[in-house]
Parts: C-alpha cells; structure tokens; sequence
C-alpha cells in the first residue's frame, strides 16, 4: 500500500499512476514508510465561499435599507405614475398639436391633430422600518393643460386646502353674494273654447216669429205668448229655439324665477362660505 506523493490518496503498491488526482508516477513515488494522506480541502473551500457570498448579501441590504432612511430613521420609497387626464364625463381630455409659430399641425385629411393631456404622480412613502404601524403617505401631483398648472399635496395625517375652508383663528368679514337664476314662462291653465246659450225661446213654425224668454222674462210667458199667436194667426204649431255663442279663452301663464345658484356670505379674508 502507497500513497499518492501530490494528494495523498491511497494506492495499490503496482499502480502507475493517481486514481484521484492523474498524477503519473514513479518507481520512487510512494515508497518508504506510508505518509497519512492530504485532507481534501474543496467541500471547505465551498463552504466558505458560500458563506462569504451571504455576508456580502445581507451587508448589501442593509446599506440599501440605510441609505434609503431619513434623519429618523424612516424608510422612503417613491413612485411615479402617469396617467391620461379626463374630463367630468370620463372622456379623455386632449390638445391641439401646434408648431413653434403658434400654427395647428394638421393631419393629410386637413383635421387638426391633438394629442392627450397627462398627468404625472410621484407618490412618497414614509414607513417604520421596525413596526410598519406608523406609515405616512405624501402624494404630489402635477398636471399641465393648456399653460394651467395645478400642484396638491396630500398626506394621511392631515389635509390642507382653500376652497370653502374656515379657520378658527380667522376674524371673519362676510359679504354677501345674491342669488342667480332665471325667469320661466310658466303655464297656469290651457287655452279652451266655451259654448254658452244667449237666447233661448219659442219659434212659430208659420210665420217664423221668436217669443224669446229674454222678452217675456219666463219661459211660461213666452209659450202663453206663442200659443195666443197660433190660436189666433198661423195656427201651424210652434218649436222651441236656443241661440248659443262660442267663446274662446286664451291660455293663462306666469313669470316666474327659478334659483340656479342660492344666496351666500363669503369671507374676505379667508374664503370661507356659508348659506345665506
């Protein structure tokens, strides 16, 4: 039994050459007394190296985590989002495409192009890298239409803003601003024709003559007054007669004013508004 005098592997004493490591050898090699054989040191290279890629790993992140801290030690992440601007209908909102002179690009049709209104969003996220409880959120967005810039800044924590706002601190000097609206024709009631009996009476049936109730203030005078003319003259009967007359009523309307906008104070110093 012999050794291997480059890794220290076991050999037959007949062998030529290392069955381990190829090293071909001589007559010489591996006689004498038998020398222990070399530990094989690959499995510890391996793991140290494994072990100092987590090192460089774990040192890494946490130079990130730190450098992306505030003062007090907070974790910031940001954001950007782009998004298309719509209108109250949810329709996209665009523009006219111009050139340096102030000239509309048109298109081979001859129709003015126009490209869509964005906006950008960079949203700021402030967290406690230990609990998560305490996490603050800041939004700014920015929106450009039409030479308009319009900036907001949001957080969770509190809320600021200008229209219709009250401070407490504020002395208010309200004033007053009336009402708006219009006038409405409105229609009271339709226009309708009405028949109505002016006359009504007796008629000879001979000679024609009306014995109206009107002239003889009754009806029954009137038929005495036609039933003595028919005994004594036509004596061919007589009829009953109404004259009617049709009037026709126009339609009656009103003004009157609607309230588009109500009455309202507004402060002159701070903005504030409350109902008249």
């Amino acid at each position: 039994m012999k050794y291997c005098p480059e890794c220290g592997g076991e050999l037959r004493d007949e062998a030529m050459f290392c069955k381990h490591c190829g090293k071909v050898l001589d007559d010489q090699d591996g006689a004498g007394a038998p020398t222990p054989p070399k530990k094989n040191n690959d499995m510890t290279k391996k793991i140290v190296a494994a072990v100092l890629a987590l090192v460089l790993l774990a040192g890494g992140v946490i130079t990130w985590r730190v450098l992306k801290r505030d003062d007090n030690g907070l974790e910031v992440t940001s954001e950007v989002v782009s998004d298309t601007v719509t209108d109250i209908n949810g329709n996209p909102e665009t523009v006219v495409v111009t050139e340096e002179g102030g000239e509309a690009v048109t298109d081979k049709n001859g129709e003015p192009e126009t490209e869509l209104v964005t906006e950008t969003k960079t949203i700021t996220k402030v967290e406690n890298s230990t609990t998560k409880k305490n996490s603050k959120e800041s939004t700014t967005k920015t929106t450009t239409k039409k030479n308009t810039k319009e900036s907001t800044t949001k957080k969770s924590s509190s809320k600021s803003t200008t229209k219709k706002s009250s401070s407490n601190t504020c002395d208010h000097d309200w004033e007053y601003h009336a009402s708006m609206g219009h006038y409405e024709t409105k229609l009271i009631e339709e226009e309708y024709d009405e028949t109505i009996v002016v006359d009504s009476g007796y008629r000879c049936k001979g000679c024609g003559k009306k014995f109206s109730v009107n002239t003889y203030g009754s009806a029954n005078a009137a038929a005495n007054a036609v039933a003595d003319h028919n005994a004594c003259y036509c004596k061919s009967g007589y009829v009953t007669y109404h004259d009617k007359k049709t009037i026709h009523h126009e339609a009656v309307t009103e003004n009157q004013y609607v309230d588009d906008f109500p009455a309202y104070y507004k402060c002159k110093k701070c903005g504030a508004e409350k109902d008249a």
